[in-house]
């Protein structure tokens, strides 16, 4: 069973053995990535901030417990990562103008135009839409945004996304 499987790569983990981290690492690195390309459209302070996503999961891998499951618990501190980094920009001011060719290419016509919503459309759309946080759970993150601003954003953004599905047919 895959559970019993993560749990003891876990408490493998948590006595210090990095490979099984490393094992923890692989089997979520893709999802993580793929979260943060979608939430930044951008390579590069993707591939950086995945990195550090996984260093501050091994720092506090003590503090994984049973209940909650491990991507779970590593979702979150992905979200954190990347909100502060739309919030701060401490990654993109560090690369400069080296990332204007990092930009997010894909072949699919819904993504391209999830990649090309402003910042916190896209963020909150991704959130609740693919991520399936709640509204209440967006806003605890967001907590520039209640949940009423939330709801209105969502539903102006599905609006926004179904006229250029509609265009692009």
């Amino acid at each position: 069973m895959q559970h019993d499987y993560f749990q003891l790569l876990i408490k493998n983990a948590q006595k210090g053995r990095k490979n099984a981290f490393i094992d923890l690492c692989k089997l979520n690195g893709k999802k993580i990535y793929t979260l943060c390309v979608r939430m930044l459209a951008n390579k590069k302070i993707s591939d950086v901030l995945t990195v550090q996503i996984f260093k501050q999961a091994w720092e506090n891998i003590r503090f994984v417990r049973e209940e909650i499951s491990f991507d779970t618990w590593l979702k979150g501190i992905a979200i954190y990562n990347i909100l502060e980094e739309v919030r701060t920009k401490k990654i993109k001011e560090k690369f400069g103008g080296a990332l204007t060719d990092a930009q997010v290419v894909s072949t699919d016509p819904l993504e391209v135009m999830i990649l090309s919503l402003p910042e916190k459309e896209r963020i909150i759309f991704i959130m609740n839409q693919i991520e399936g946080y709640t509204y209440q759970e967006i806003s605890d993150y967001l907590f520039d945004y209640t949940e009423k601003e939330i709801k209105f954003i969502l539903r102006e953004t599905r609006v926004k996304l179904a006229e250029a599905m509609t265009n692009e047919l």
